[in-house]
């Protein structure tokens, strides 16, 4: 595997320069598999579009995909992995319930609700009816433990089991707020102006604690013109704003229906169920929003430090023989700051040496507030084609890039070849130590037929060695008493030896509310310090779960309180 490794470090470094020091900072084993679908090398069983989730409280990750264990069927499987996804801390468990015959179950999501402690994964799939695909979810504890039943979100058609209409790539987020995850789809429906055939987005909330609809009913979102069959609105991506009942849900939706999907990247602000009248145009690529040049598989993220909302995307920018990887940063009442600006770019050109870049995914830090950008593609090297990897890039909070080009990820085939490689990404960042964790699906050039299975790779901003567990004994943080408090509580920790430390507060989402300790001097031994529930303006909080981070020189360490009024 070392001469692989070398091999693949030398191909990145030739194709862009400074990329290959990027692999420094690997965690882990490398391209380590985790799923393991169906007989050995078969042809017939595939596990496709993982999907990630990160628990802050115990420190590791659900991943989750589909997956067809050569039945014919596809289901939706899952595997907790540890904080750097170096090694599984449960075996592979199946989420989605079988239906009748042949049933597919297909495109999870996932959100992790840290108030309550477990996790929403979501999907496509038509296990009520064959052929009639509805937006179903399964409430999974943080153990991997299913809880409760499986539920439909969906309701498309006027019969709601017809095959006529689909609900498909849905989107999930955990909203502290509103207390509910908030799941948004694309779907065909026969109601008002609609007809078989044109999808328009829908969204749902659904109650944190049971996993039951709440709130209004599939509410629609977005009304594209009514023209028959055409100016379909796909892909939809949710991102929410901590402390606040507002969320935004970005989509591809056509504008001119000539018979080509060219479609633009849009944005809607939804407060609790109810959308705003009308969407914000985020990207208009080639010469304006009526050619035939499109933009397509948004991902949208907030960014806490500056309140503002990034939206990435992959699209043709007229003069471009192939799609590139460009972004957008705006504020939250829909304002564009800039204008787009390109992603996957670097290496001597504006758009980079990279070729079919495609399906980007972006995580932004809640600590650090850095994007981390991920997506498919491959080398424009003028010799191999299809050579598809997993590529990524870094940012500060102001779009300005941190990596001077894109460095790669994966490594389906050390020698780039046209024939294995990697599916589009996901990614999710562990916010105790920063760490990221990337998905995807993969077919290794080492294994024989065209077997895709799912690989992840842990990443480090500063290549620092990984940190799994708890700290070292010597260094103790004994939590929070009370907890639950109200008004007060105090925070207690052992010091092997005198250090500066940093204790902060931070909210359910990862923002943060107050630092009570920052590199203040501490002694060896019993240390302590009191929260009053105020933030950094000696404004009161809200009830609620936070978490607290306590850092060191050579340790640090995560724990959760709860304020209750």
């Amino acid at each position: 595997m070392r001469a692989l490794i070398v091999s693949r470090l030398l191909v990145a470094a030739l194709a862009l320069g400074g990329a290959g020091a990027a692999f420094a900072a690997n965690l882990g084993p490398d391209d380590r598999q985790v799923s393991f679908t169906g007989p050995i090398g078969s042809t017939e069983s595939d596990a496709v579009t993982p999907a990630l989730a990160f628990d802050p409280i115990h420190q590791r990750h659900l991943l989750v995909w589909s997956a067809d264990e050569d039945d014919g069927s596809f289901r939706i499987h899952g595997r907790l992995l540890s904080g750097t996804g170096a090694a599984d801390v449960s075996p592979v468990f199946t989420i989605s319930t079988p239906g009748p015959g042949n049933t597919d179950a297909r495109q999870p999501t996932v959100a992790f609700a840290p108030e309550l402690g477990h996790y929403l994964v979501v999907w496509s799939g038509d296990s009520q009816h064959a052929g009639a695909y509805e937006i179903m979810g399964q409430v999974v504890s943080a153990d991997g433990v299913l809880l409760g039943s499986e539920q439909r979100y969906s309701d498309m058609g006027s019969n709601d089991l017809d095959p006529a209409f689909d609900a498909v790539t849905p989107d999930v987020a955990w909203h502290p707020v509103l207390g509910a995850f908030v799941v948004v789809w694309a779907a065909d429906d026969d109601l008002g102006d609609l007809n078989d055939g044109r999808f328009e987005v829908y969204g749902q909330l659904v109650d944190g604690a049971t996993g039951f609809d709440t709130g209004a009913n599939d509410f629609r979102i977005t009304y594209s013109l009514a023209d028959p069959a055409g100016n379909d609105v796909l892909e939809p991506s949710v991102a929410v704003i901590p402390g606040a009942d507002r969320w935004f849900v970005a989509f591809e939706a056509d504008v001119d229906d000539n018979g080509v999907h060219d479609p633009e990247i849009w944005m809607y602000g939804v407060t609790g169920d109810d959308p705003d009248p009308s969407a914000v145009n985020l990207s208009v690529m080639g010469g304006g929003i009526f050619d035939d040049v499109g933009a397509r598989h948004p991902d949208l993220a907030w960014v806490p430090s500056s309140g503002e909302l990034v939206c990435v995307w992959d699209g043709e920018d007229g003069a471009l023989l192939a799609p590139a990887i460009f972004g957008q940063r705006l504020l939250s009442n829909g304002i564009l700051l800039g204008g787009r600006f390109p992603v996957s770019g670097g290496a001597g050109t504006p758009y980079g040496d990279l070729r079919e870049a495609s399906h980007p995914v972006i995580m932004v830090d809640p600590v650090t507030d850095k994007w981390f950008v991920a997506w498919r593609g491959d080398l424009n090297d003028g010799v191999t084609h299809h050579d598809t990897e997993v590529w990524a890039r870094r940012f500060d909070d102001s779009g300005a890039p941190i990596d001077p080009a894109a460095f790669m990820l994966s490594g389906m085939d050390p020698l780039l070849g046209p024939v294995a490689g990697a599916g589009a990404p996901a990614v999710s960042i562990n916010t105790v130590h920063g760490y990221k964790l990337v998905a995807w699906s993969g077919d290794q050039a080492a294994t024989s037929g065209d077997e895709h299975e799912i690989f992840v790779q842990g990443w480090s901003d500063d290549g620092i060695t990984a940190v799994e567990g708890p700290p070292a004994p010597a260094f103790a943080l004994h939590g929070a008493a009370p907890n639950p408090f109200n008004p007060t509580t105090t925070i207690a920790f052992d010091l092997p030896t005198a250090a500066p430390v940093s204790l902060r507060i931070f909210d359910a989402s990862g923002r943060l509310v107050r630092a009570l300790l920052t590199e203040s001097p501490s002694v060896a031994g019993r240390n302590e310090a009191t929260w009053d529930g105020r933030d950094g303006t000696g404004r009161q909080v809200a009830s609620g779960l936070y978490l607290y981070r306590l850092q060191t020189p050579g340790h640090e360490a995560m724990g959760r309180i709860t304020l209750m009024k």
